[in-house]
């Protein structure tokens, strides 16, 4: 269930045995600068997520959820970092459960109150990655069914291709949908 509360995270799934796309360093070049629209309680098909802008400038939300464990509810946090390329927003998660870097989602702000999120696809990025059309390396090449990569050092042209709907490289037909119904 942790991998799924990530991909809430993005904007506001990666379950347990799915496979991961890490990036070393957050995808985007520069903070996004944040207002208020950023903040307040999302819902969606799974979830309902409160968000705080935590630094404006820096581009840094706070994340929070409540979660049903084994052992009753408890809430989930994390920060998010929201950085873009150019017009491209990103959703920067970094992984404290190992040395991977980032959990990353790419992010549209439709409006103040919708916004849409995509999470990479790892099949897709493991191949490029055999294929050499990308940089960066497999986690477990001994295991026929993980997928899990760490991508390499990203050029402007990789980013571009990663964003590019027609490069598969990431989930555009399933993308999280977010609706803010609060302040």
């Amino acid at each position: 269930m942790k991998r799924y509360a990530l991909a809430i995270l993005a904007i506001v799934g990666l379950l347990s045995g799915c496979s991961a796309v890490y990036a070393p360093q957050p995808m985007g070049d520069k903070a996004v600068k944040l207002d208020s629209s950023w903040a307040g309680t999302w819902l969606s098909d799974d979830a309902t997520v409160r968000t705080a802008v935590i630094d404006a400038a820096g581009g840094l939300l706070q994340f929070a959820w409540l979660e049903a464990k084994d052992d009753g509810i408890q809430m989930e946090s994390y920060r998010v970092a929201i950085r873009a390329r150019g017009d491209t927003m990103f959703a920067n998660v970094r992984d404290e459960e190992s040395e991977h870097g980032y959990h990353w989602f790419l992010v549209e702000k439709k409006s103040d109150r919708l916004a849409l999120v995509w999470g990479p696809d790892a099949e897709q990025f493991a191949r490029a990655i055999d294929e050499k059309t990308l940089p960066g390396r497999r986690l477990n090449p001994d295991d026929p069914k993980s997928d899990d990569v760490l991508l390499g050092e990203l050029e402007p042209e990789h980013i571009d291709r990663i964003i590019d709907p027609a490069s598969g490289l990431l989930d555009w037909k399933d993308p999280l949908v977010l609706v803010r119904v609060a302040d």
